[in-house]
């Protein structure tokens, strides 16, 4: 619903959605369709203030680590899925080019040998990858780099969004500090300084 508040900016569904989030937001980021929700839905409802009931931060904290992870799996479905779909236009083009040569000796047989190695070259030509792997792998790099660059922008989003001065120091010291995409974010510890008590 809150998706649709988005597209057609309609402030009484914002209201109603908000208010729903303000008494089940313990059962919203528990939800299984959490991981599946926009990024600029996810970020209003971490945002939301004036909860109706305290709640504990790491239910906010886990929830954007499991909306990070499945987010990460997409990209990992979706690049296995387009190598899968290269390699079969790369074999069906590959058939029909063959298929093509074949025609073609079949009415030349009787045509010089260097006509047989033009053909041959043609076909090592078909064969060959018009980009080598290192090329490839670097375009895959490219692609992966820039998608995951992404979600880490608004991974990062969703962490300042996370009250860590509400949660309990040694919550953060075992879990939060351990978490190393988490510490990777820019800023992180100025936002989590301010609730660890150094003990002598």
């Amino acid at each position: 619903m809150m998706a649709c508040t988005d597209d057609y900016t309609c402030i009484e569904l914002e209201e109603t959605c908000v208010a729903f989030m303000r008494s089940k937001c313990v059962d919203l980021f528990a939800d299984s369709g959490w991981i599946n929700v926009k990024e600029s839905v996810a970020l209003k409802a971490l945002q939301i203030n004036n909860l109706q009931t305290n709640v504990d931060e790491s239910i906010f904290y886990e929830a954007v680590l499991r909306w990070r992870e499945n987010n990460l799996k997409k990209l990992e479905y979706i690049d296995s899925q387009n190598q899968a779909r290269i390699i079969e236009q790369k074999i069906s083009s590959l058939k029909s080019q063959l298929k093509d040569i074949k025609i073609l000796q079949a009415n030349n047989q009787d045509d010089s040998v260097e006509n047989e190695q033009e053909e041959t070259d043609t076909l090592k030509d078909i064969t060959q990858p018009k980009k080598s792997a290192r090329e490839e792998r670097i375009a895959k790099w490219k692609n992966n780099n820039a998608t995951l660059s992404q979600i880490d922008k608004i991974f990062a989003s969703m962490i300042y969004c996370i009250r860590f001065t509400q949660m309990k120091g040694e919550y953060i010291a075992t879990i939060v500090e351990n978490n190393i995409d988490v510490m990777r974010v820019r800023g992180i510890d100025y936002l989590v300084s301010g609730n660890i008590v150094l003990i002598y």
